[in-house]
């Protein structure tokens, strides 16, 4: 492991070898921004499919439109076998926030988070991801830790938009005032 730190959009990581993305996929589908809140702009690819690779010590303080390692994958876009270790995730301002990404059109297979993740005044919050989406498919997953939010609040996902949840799990601790699930807040004509 390297002991230098990668910083940018209030982000840290401890691991260089796993690059820092700010969105993946298709962002003419999503039409959502992808300037960071300092105005740097996220390395879009249409995957991110590593062997595997393990993020320790992620540690995120931004209010941006989408708040985790990524702040969306894209519709077609793939994140596979990444795992974040002891992340302390927060997001504020009406965030979608979630320790592997704020929001999900594409594929999450095979990943992991543990951790904290905190969004008291954000719109939803999840161990792994915020928000999956129509489309987005999340797989063979888990997030452990604590979840901590306002109200769409899940130990996985915080609100399952017309997106798919298959073959996972979360053991966290998850805290709320309204709509608040071990697994997922809110389904919203998604399956799990």
């Amino acid at each position: 492991m390297l002991d230098k730190f990668m910083k940018r959009r209030n982000v840290l990581i401890g691991l260089g070898c796993v690059p820092l993305a700010g969105c993946i996929g298709n962002e003419k589908e999503t039409a959502e921004p992808t300037e960071g809140s300092d105005g740097s702009t996220g390395k879009t690819t249409e995957e991110s499919e590593s062997a595997g690779f393990e993020i320790t010590d992620l540690t995120i303080d931004d209010g941006g439109p989408g708040v985790g390692l990524f702040l969306f994958v894209g519709k077609g876009g793939t994140v596979t076998n990444v795992g974040i270790v002891d992340a302390d995730i927060k997001g504020f301002r009406e965030s979608i926030v979630g320790s592997l990404a704020g929001q999900n059109w594409g594929t999450i297979s095979n990943s992991y988070a543990t951790g904290t993740v905190n969004g008291s005044s954000a719109i939803t919050v999840g161990g792994l991801v915020g928000r999956n989406r129509k489309e987005g498919m999340i797989k063979k997953s888990y997030a452990t830790g604590s979840v901590n939010g306002g109200g769409g609040v899940g130990g996985l996902v915080g609100n399952n938009q017309l997106g798919t949840v298959s073959k996972s799990y979360a053991s966290a601790s998850v805290y709320g005032s309204s709509t608040i699930g071990g697994l997922v807040g809110y389904n919203n004509r998604g399956t799990v």
